[in-house]
């Protein structure tokens, strides 16, 4: 998941150019000028951020099933497993308390949509488990508009024959070197890639690729996640 920066500059300009506009204040025109250059500028930067972290496979929804609210879309690796709703989740070694806090919200959040169940336990070689923890990275000096604030995906083992047995050993990390991952939204971002979850366009959905602070998952998340574990009834309905 990225973090969108430029949310200062872009006020700015936005303040400026309204004065521009709306001639509350006089401003020379080459003063005008500079700043209609630069808001112009912020723009393209912007929509470069964006469109630079789209990361889609060949399993991305159309813009019009997102509208439609179908489903948010779901990694290749899950997509047609007959996976157990049922996970075990630990926390790996030197995972700090505030860490496991916020990642113990997000499981408290998937539990209660009844669709997936995650309880404490180590990991078994065919049981479904998430492994949450750490790390840290920073970005390069002159990547200064995007952060990465953590890491997460699915790693499904399969097994053919007389009996045949399917689990997926997934993982979510947060990248702590920078504080601001450490934070629900993150963490459920990261749980989504971990159950299956792949990014999506839609801005409701807690799997956009940049963090916008969601607190919670929309019903095309919930549609994804129940294309990949059945449809299950929800505690809340």
């Amino acid at each position: 998941m990225r973090f969108r920066t430029f949310w200062g500059w872009l006020l700015i300009f936005g303040i400026a150019a309204w004065l521009i506009k709306s001639d509350v204040v006089t401003i020379p025109a080459g003063v005008q000028q500079t700043f209609r250059t630069g808001i112009n500028k912020v723009a393209t930067s912007l929509d470069s951020v964006i469109d630079s972290n789209w990361n889609f496979n060949q399993n991305k929804a159309t813009k019009a099933d997102q509208a439609s609210g179908k489903a948010t879309p779901v990694e290749s690796v899950v997509k047609g497993k007959n996976l157990s709703k049922t996970y075990y989740y630990s926390f790996a070694p030197n995972t700090p308390e505030n860490v496991q806090k916020v990642f113990q919200q997000a499981i408290k959040q998937y539990n209660q949509t009844g669709i997936v169940d995650l309880e404490p336990g180590p990991m078994h070689n065919w049981l479904n488990h998430v492994t949450l923890g750490v790390y840290q990275k920073a970005m390069p000096e002159n990547q200064d508009r995007t952060i990465e604030l953590g890491v997460g995906g699915p790693d499904v083992i399969e097994q053919q024959g007389v009996v045949s047995r399917i689990a997926n050993h997934a993982s979510a990390k947060l990248n702590i070197y920078y504080n601001r991952s450490i934070s629900q939204s993150v963490a459920l971002h990261e749980l989504g890639h971990a159950l299956g979850l792949d990014h999506s366009q839609s801005l409701t959905s807690i799997m956009y690729p940049i963090d916008r602070g969601q607190q919670g998952l929309s019903e095309e998340d919930l549609n994804g996640l129940r294309s990949i574990y059945g449809k299950q009834t929800d505690e809340n309905e």
